[in-house]
């Protein structure tokens, strides 16, 4: 029975861990759009659209697909790696990437990163699992590159 109220508490924290995650990424995007529109409705004396709001339009365009491509990744990770009840990814896959996750190859990314079990990466916030995926712009498909013993040059440059 003690069991069972504790599996209870971690699907339930679990679950609000997600719908957090969630409220703010629709809280961003909400805001984004509210800033987007505002900067592609201001004009310049001759009445031409500022330059600005177009690189800017470019510029959120991507930080949406780079959202998406990191929740599929975070996503395929779990799925090779056996789902949510046995493998975590590292934090920085549920909060914006840094320059150190991603590389950008053109028509793709390559986002590296590490996870473990549980109770590894929330408590103890250790890691055991490293892995690296390709996934493109386009098509969101992904190509597993390495998933397992986190290597030592990439230990020894963290």
């Amino acid at each position: 029975m003690k069991r069972d109220k504790m599996k209870r508490n971690k699907s339930f924290g679990f679950f609000l861990i997600i719908l957090s995650i969630f409220v703010f990424d629709l809280f961003i995007f909400n805001k984004a759009d509210k800033v987007s529109a505002q900067i592609i409705e201001k004009r310049t004396e001759k009445g031409k659209e500022l330059e600005s709001s177009k690189v800017f339009q470019n510029r959120f365009q991507e930080i949406i697909a780079l959202n998406k491509a990191r929740n599929i990744v975070r996503a395929t990770a779990e799925r090779i790696n056996g789902g949510v009840e046995v493998y975590r990814t590292e934090v920085a896959l549920h909060r914006q990437l840094g320059e150190q996750h991603v590389q950008d190859k053109g028509d793709s990314w390559i986002i590296s990163f590490f996870g473990g079990t549980p109770e590894e990466v929330s408590i103890k916030n250790i890691y055991s699992i490293y892995t690296v995926i390709k996934i493109n712009k386009k098509t969101f498909e992904t190509q597993v590159l390495y998933n397992g013993k986190i290597p030592s040059d990439v230990l020894n440059n963290r």
